[in-house]
């Protein structure tokens, strides 16, 4: 077999969800002889992205300033303007390297699928969002130019839940037939000691504090009701990430008195501190095209409760973790209310879990595998 040559373009510095999945895709398929792997990344202040992938061994990549297209018509014409310059840097790459395959890792980058197609090169797209009421990811306006380039007979779709699909197809009005639903991988975090700091119970969110869609004001009443409700409890809260709310965040825990329960800290890519603080974690988004950090969670034996709004009922049976209506208030109290008195998970639904997610995460990467050296 011989090589192929496949570049990947992802849409930012920083290293979240989506990228975490790439992340380890490339640390898997960097193990191929059969494969060179080339990443381009979005030119940001933000080095974690580019400090992962040389830990992976990554010697093939380049940072390109370029911007990704956003629900705003006009301001995502501001931005496609701002990168042509970007879009014939990418161009250039492709023919002095000889790539054979381009890969995006989101579905608001069209620099990936727009590049292969004036190479003639094969384009695999892995979609990530999820379009929810409030945010469409992409102005409708850019629909009908979507619909041409996802007309690209060398263009490969990866959704990463059946839900994804029908959802994308009902806003596209058509059928996206050359595709393929793989649940994302999780890695296993080994790491299982716990250091509470002296509280009973340690509820725990983690994420971006960057769209209302995450709910996260919801969280903090809840937990603010439950320290009114229960004035003799010993439990705190662990919010860590990062994100404009965050000082919105900061004034709420002053105003309530709730400085010494409520915590705030920066992200960062060491989860296992984290994880190791707390023994309930709480994922209340209105919506989670798939919510990885609830699985995290759920693979280290913690109580959790997410977001009914959530693919990963597509991959999980009932009773692995708590289920909540995020635009109920109620519904999320009476959900950490219980968790107060529920006994520490068993280990062998622990088990039960990690051997559901080791099955997965192999279907994964021998999925992705035969789709960037065979296309599909």
């Amino acid at each position: 077999m011989s090589m192929k040559k496949v570049l990947f373009l992802n849409h930012t510095g920083s290293v979240m969800g989506s990228e975490t999945v790439l992340l380890q895709e490339l640390d898997y398929l960097s193990k191929d002889e059969n494969l060179q792997l080339h990443v381009i990344y979005l030119k940001t202040s933000h080095k974690e992205f580019e400090n992962a992938i040389k830990n992976i061994g990554i010697t093939y990549y380049k940072r390109v300033y370029y911007k990704m297209i956003d629900c705003g018509f006009f301001r995502s014409i501001i931005k496609l303007i701002l990168s042509i310059l970007s879009l014939f840097q990418i161009i250039t790459y492709i023919k002095k390297n000889k790539i054979d395959i381009v890969y995006s890792n989101t579905i608001i980058n069209i620099f990936g699928i727009i590049t292969a197609i004036l190479t003639k090169k094969r384009h695999i797209w892995h979609f990530h969002e999820e379009p929810y009421e409030g945010y469409p990811w992409i102005n409708s306006l850019f629909l009908g130019l979507y619909r041409c380039l996802l007309k690209y007979k060398k263009n490969f779709i990866i959704f990463i839940s059946k839900k994804q699909k029908i959802v994308w197809e009902q806003v596209f009005g058509m059928k996206l037939e050359n595709s393929i639903v793989v649940f994302n991988p999780l890695k296993i975090i080994e790491n299982k000691i716990i250091n509470l700091d002296g509280f009973a119970i340690s509820f725990g969110y983690l994420g971006g504090f960057i769209q209302v869609r995450k709910n996260i004001f919801t969280l903090l009443t809840c937990f603010n009701r439950l320290v009114s409700d229960f004035p003799k409890s010993n439990i705190r809260l662990i919010l860590k990430g990062e994100g404009p709310l965050k000082e919105k965040m900061r004034k709420f825990i002053i105003d309530n008195n709730l400085s010494d329960k409520v915590f705030l800290e920066n992200f960062s890519n060491d989860l296992t501190s984290f994880f190791s603080s707390i023994n309930i974690f709480v994922l209340p988004s209105y919506f989670e095209s798939w919510g990885l950090v609830a699985l995290e969670a759920m693979s280290l034996g913690k109580y959790t409760i997410v977001t009914k709004n959530t693919a990963i009922s597509e991959l999980l049976p009932d009773g692995l973790c708590t289920y909540i209506d995020p635009y109920s208030e109620d519904s999320l109290y009476d959900a950490m209310k219980k968790a107060l008195t529920v006994p520490p998970i068993h280990h062998d639904r622990i088990d039960h879990f990690n051997e559901i997610m080791r099955d997965s995460n192999i279907k994964f990467y021998q999925t992705i595998r035969r789709i960037v050296l065979n296309g599909e």
